[in-house]
């Protein structure tokens, strides 16, 4: 009995790694939080209400990206089904979700903007439909050290998709992965 136990571990382990997708080193040690609500200035629309600015776009190596009003890069996991966050447990330490409390607002692109309710009651933001994270190991705001990690986690451009080239480039990330981006490909 002891050596189907001895056995099984590693079979259970490596379940629960590819449940989040590729994982080089499961270490998070980076992370500060699980999840990240958006706190930023407020802005007035034309009926007088005010809500929380949350997004924008900024210019970067991989062109025109979604960011938070303080230019944190944000991302989307391709793993995610429509608005259904994917990202749970362990996943949220190295990719904690873009929360908020309010309707979110953007630079000209409310339209694009919605939330998801996540499985603990938060609501979590959405653009163009995709649930929109945080990656624990960018630093400084205008860090991009998530995309591409896991082939699977990619910053976001103007029309709400996955960019999937490397910085500066016209090349695809299938075969690089992100700097700083080891053990938090979930």
């Amino acid at each position: 009995m002891r050596r189907i136990a001895v056995l099984t571990l590693p079979f259970l382990l490596a379940a629960v790694l590819a449940a989040c997708g590729d994982d080089d080193d499961t270490s998070s040690s980076e992370s500060q939080s699980t999840t990240s609500t958006v706190e930023s200035d407020t802005t007035t629309t034309a009926t007088g209400e005010s809500s929380a600015a949350v997004v924008k776009f900024t210019s970067s190596d991989f062109g025109d990206i979604l960011t938070d009003t303080d230019d944190n890069t944000l991302y989307l996991f391709e793993k995610d089904t429509g608005t259904t966050s994917t990202c749970e447990a362990g996943c949220i330490e190295a990719w904690p979700p873009v929360t908020v409390t309010g309707t979110p607002t953007g630079d000209g692109i409310d339209a694009a903007l919605g939330t998801t309710t996540r499985s603990d009651g938060t609501m979590q933001l959405t653009f163009n439909g995709h649930p929109i994270y945080y990656f624990a190991s960018d630093s400084e705001p205008g860090d991009t050290n998530g995309q591409g990690v896991g082939d699977v986690w990619f910053v976001v451009d103007k029309e709400g998709n996955a960019v999937k080239k490397a910085a500066g480039t016209g090349g695809d990330t299938s075969t690089t992965q992100a700097a700083g981006g080891s053990g938090s490909g979930y």
